[in-house]
């Protein structure tokens, strides 16, 4: 067991101690949404946690043989016709980029958050720990999101240079055709990549999809408590009112982080394909070498590099396209139920109004006349 499944794992009973607490408080608050929100969200954090913490060897797996894959990818034959190492462009490290997106947006929340709790009254010490404890559970939330990312660029990377090995090999088409570039290399190549592919859907599906569906509830009902505090009479609210706002905020640009690395590998990879079509038709000649070409395009269009979960939510632009019109949808349909009554007992205290005061003013005048 290594020093991140370790830390992942100690994540999970602070998530737990959460609910907990919110759970105790649903019973004493009267506005018990509020707790319910705080309740999913640390279940949903601890649930993600706890399968990613269970699949850390086959995550292992996954990056030594996309490291394997991209080992290949580094040999080219030089002019000589001997074999050349190609120095590697960046180095693959979870690390570097989780403190580069992870710290500030932590840092914030926690801002946000103690000054939340300080506005309901609660005491600064409580508060301050409830709010280290949110940080430390929205961080190992989002260090499981990063993970997933972080291998998806890594596929991503080690596309791109089986795309460049494969343009460098069509870039003169001469007579010899493709002399030094393998067909088979680069097919299994691509195959491994395909079946890794996989196996990292199959290890994250659960928690991408308690993500997306956690998300599409947050943010919904953090949007719909910044519009319910914008429109009451308390004071000091602009704090409460960014805490909400910046957390549906950063819960969207969790799904659009996944989704843009995800649209972005495949659009790698199909560029692989469309490079292959490209320079296979500049060149007329047919030959053994061709043929292969041939049957490995028809190949990929078999084999598609996808991120499919529970095979019918396709992780692309045009799912995050309907997510957001479902939140914005069902936000609408929120505010209007929820400003439906005040503006029910308003019409019907303006139309009494008006039916008590008429018939007096009516008999006033009958008066005023029958005295002339």
């Amino acid at each position: 067991m290594n020093f991140q499944t370790v830390l992942l794992l100690a994540i999970i009973p602070v998530q737990l101690y959460l609910v907990f607490d919110e759970v105790q408080l649903m019973w004493v608050d009267d506005d018990r949404t509020i707790h319910l929100h705080s309740v999913s969200t640390d279940m949903i954090g601890a649930i993600s946690i706890l399968l990613t913490a269970m699949c850390s060897v086959r995550l292992r797996h996954i990056q030594h043989s996309l490291s394997r894959v991209q080992r290949s990818l580094q040999i080219k034959v030089d002019n000589r016709g001997q074999q050349a190492d190609v120095v590697a462009v960046g180095h693959w490290s979870i690390k570097y980029r989780t403190r580069c997106w992870l710290v500030p947006a932590v840092i914030m929340f926690g801002y946000l958050k103690y000054g939340r709790l300080m506005e309901h009254g609660e005491k600064t010490a409580q508060s301050g720990i409830v709010a280290l404890l949110s940080t430390i559970s929205l961080a190992g939330n989002y260090y499981v999101t990063l993970m997933f990312v972080d291998h998806v660029f890594f596929v991503k990377r080690v596309l791109n240079k089986l795309n460049v090995q494969v343009t460098d090999a069509f870039g003169s088409v001469s007579a010899s055709f493709l002399s030094g570039f393998s067909v088979s290399a680069a097919r299994l190549a691509y195959l491994d990549i395909c079946d890794v592919c996989t196996t990292l859907t199959r290890a994250f599906q659960t928690q991408l999809f308690l993500n997306i569906v956690g998300n599409v509830f947050g943010v919904t009902f953090m949007m719909l408590s910044a519009f319910n505090t914008l429109m009451s009479d308390g004071a000091d609210t602009i704090r409460i009112t960014l805490y909400c706002l910046y957390e549906s905020l950063i819960r969207m640009l969790q799904m659009y982080f996944i989704i843009d690395a995800c649209h972005t590998a495949v659009e790698q990879a199909n560029s692989i394909n469309i490079t292959f079509q490209k320079k296979i038709n500049e060149y007329h000649q047919v030959n053994l070498t061709k043929r292969k070409v041939q049957l490995f395009i028809l190949e990929m269009l078999d084999h598609k590099i996808e991120f499919v979960i529970y095979g019918f939510i396709c992780l692309d632009f045009e799912m995050f396209v309907s997510i957001i019109g479902t939140i914005a949808t069902y936000f609408l349909i929120l505010v209007q139920l929820g400003s439906s009554p005040d503006v029910l007992v308003q019409s019907f205290n303006v139309t009494s109004t008006t039916t008590t005061m008429t018939p007096g003013a009516f008999k006033t005048k009958s008066n005023y006349t029958t005295r002339t």
